[in-house]
């Protein structure tokens, strides 16, 4: 599989909803590699994924003041659930497995340009669960 880049890159807000269905595979797919792949984008993409973090917590904080912070933690809480309670979880784990070996592959810059396939790659509904988090 090898995800097409688009034209346009995700935002923040997509780059970092990809690192969170990806650590939510990593969770719940009993799979190994997975995890060790998880950790390893974390590693290769650190800069990237520190970047989309501080922009959606001053993206928050911008929106709702000094709670953002606490509204920021609760859009995740339901964005993790909602990967976690995919209605195909097995497509779900096989997906982040190709997804997660592609990130391996890129370099960060890529990485905003194959943001949105890569997650509904995972999960179909994922921009859904994006922007209902939020």
């Amino acid at each position: 599989m090898k995800l097409t880049p688009e034209a346009t890159a995700a935002g923040s807000d997509v780059v970092w909803a990809l690192r969170g269905a990806l650590n939510v595979a990593a969770l719940i797919c009993q799979n190994r590699s997975l995890a060790g792949d998880y950790n390893n984008i974390l590693k290769r993409h650190r800069a990237l994924l520190n970047d989309a973090y501080a922009t959606e917590q001053a993206r928050y904080q911008k929106i709702h003041g000094r709670a953002g912070v606490a509204l920021h933690d609760k859009a995740m809480t339901r964005l993790y659930n909602g990967f976690a309670s995919v209605p195909d979880r097995r497509r779900f784990c096989t997906q982040a497995v190709r997804v997660a070996d592609e990130l391996l592959a890129l370099p960060s810059a890529d990485v905003p340009r194959i943001a949105r396939r890569a997650l509904t790659t995972m999960e179909p509904g994922a921009l859904r669960l994006v922007s209902s988090a939020g």
